[in-house]
């Protein structure tokens, strides 16, 4: 969680007061490879930080996977259209190593 909280500071100046108050909200998690960060049908509710590994979006149609991106150490990991709408996901996001995230405050 150190690299998020270096990579928050370099963005913008933030208090130390912000800084407590992000950090208690942080999770970490250790996923094993293959695992799901998110299912079609599930709202993208969570914003995680990958600090190690690589995630793969993608989604299935006539039984063939098409990748809709790929997301590296240092990314902020989410299903845009939907953690931006609350809506269901149409997509996969699956670890393709073993990683270790940061995850940061639920959204209501």
């Amino acid at each position: 969680m150190d690299e998020l909280i270096h990579l928050i500071g370099r963005l913008h100046p933030v208090s130390d007061e912000f800084l407590q108050a992000l950090t208690a909200q942080l999770k970490r998690i250790d996923l094993p490879k293959r695992s799901l960060l998110l299912s079609p049908g599930e709202v993208s509710s969570e914003l995680y930080f990958l600090e190690a590994g690589l995630v793969r979006g993608y989604y299935l149609s006539d039984g063939k996977e098409f990748s809709t991106g790929f997301m590296a150490e240092g990314s902020f990991i989410i299903s845009p259209l939907s953690f931006f709408t609350q809506t269901p996901s149409y997509e996969y996001l699956e670890l393709l190593e073993e990683a270790g995230y940061g995850r940061s405050v639920k959204v209501n």
